[in-house]
C-alpha cells in the first residue's frame, strides 16, 4: 500500500499522459483522414489541445496545485510544452518528410519522446515546490519575523501590535512586524500604515484580492527577513 501511495502521483501523471496523447493522436488521424490536412499541421493542432487537457487534469487532479499563482504555473507548463512542441515538429518533419516513415507510427514514437521530456520538466521545474535551506539565505536582520495575517481587522490590530511591541522590548530581541492585508474592504490598510511611527519595524503588505489566511501567511513568510518566523493572529487570540 505504501508503495502504491508514494507512486500514485506518477500513475496518474501517465494516465493523464495517456488520455492526452490518445487525444493528440486522434485529432492527427481526423484532421489528416477527413479534413486533408498535412501531417505537420495535424500534429500542431493535435498538440495544442493535448497540452490543454494536460495541464488542467494534472494541476487539479495529479498534483492538486492549489498555488494562486495558476498563471505563472499555467507560464511555465506553456514553456515546457513549447520546447515539446518543436521536438515534435522537428521529429515529425525528420520521421515523415525525410525518412519516409508512415505518419501514425511516427507520431506515436514522436509522442514517446515528448512525454518523457514532458514528465521530466514538469516534475522538477513547473510542479516543484521551490524549498528552501537556511544554508543558502543571507544573514538575518531581524532575530524574528512575526508574520500577521489580516483581513478587515482595523480595530482589533492596534492593541495587538501595541501588544507584541511591548513583550518583545522586554524580551530584548529585534523583531520585525509584517501585516499581511488580505484583501481587506475597511481601514486595515490605512489604520496599519498610521501604526508605523510608533511600532518600531513595521511593515505592511497587501494581496490584491483575498486569497484565504494561507496565501497571506505565505506573502508574509516569503518577504521576513527574520532567523526565525512567528506566525500570529491579528486579535492576539494565542497571547504574544
Amino acid at each position: 500500500m505504501n508503495f502504491l501511495f508514494r507512486f500514485w502521483p506518477f500513475c496518474k501523471y501517465c494516465i493523464v499522459g495517456v488520455v492526452g496523447t490518445g487525444i493528440d493522436l486522434g485529432v492527427v488521424f481526423l484532421l489528416v483522414e477527413y479534413a486533408d490536412f498535412s501531417p505537420l499541421l495535424a500534429s500542431f493542432f493535435g498538440f495544442l489541445l493535448a497540452v490543454l487537457h494536460n495541464f488542467f487534469l494534472n494541476k487539479i487532479w495529479t498534483f492538486q496545485a492549489k498555488s494562486t499563482n495558476t498563471r505563472k504555473l499555467f507560464v511555465k507548463f506553456l514553456l515546457v510544452s513549447g520546447v515539446g512542441l518543436s521536438l515534435t515538429l522537428l521529429l515529425m518533419f525528420l520521421f515523415v518528410e525525410i525518412l519516409g516513415i508512415y505518419y501514425l507510427f511516427a507520431k506515436l514514437l514522436v509522442s514517446a519522446l515528448v512525454v518523457m521530456w514532458n514528465f521530466l520538466a514538469n516534475k522538477y521545474w513547473t510542479f516543484t515546490l521551490r524549498s528552501f535551506s537556511a544554508n543558502h539565505l543571507p544573514d538575518p536582520t531581524y532575530d524574528l519575523s512575526v508574520v500577521i495575517p489580516a483581513f478587515n481587522e482595523e480595530k482589533r490590530i492596534p492593541p495587538t501590535l501595541f501588544r507584541m511591541q511591548e513583550f518583545f522590548q522586554k524580551d530584548g530581541r529585534k523583531v520585525e512586524f509584517l501585516v499581511v492585508d488580505d484583501g481587506s474592504t475597511d481601514k486595515t490598510k490605512e489604520v496599519v500604515l498610521g501604526l508605523q511611527k510608533q511600532i518600531l519595524f513595521l511593515r505592511y503588505y497587501s494581496l490584491l484580492k483575498n486569497q484565504g489566511k494561507g496565501a497571506a501567511c505565505q506573502k508574509g513568510v516569503l518577504e521576513s527577513q527574520g532567523k526565525y518566523i512567528l506566525l500570529a493572529d491579528a486579535d492576539n487570540s494565542t497571547p504574544i
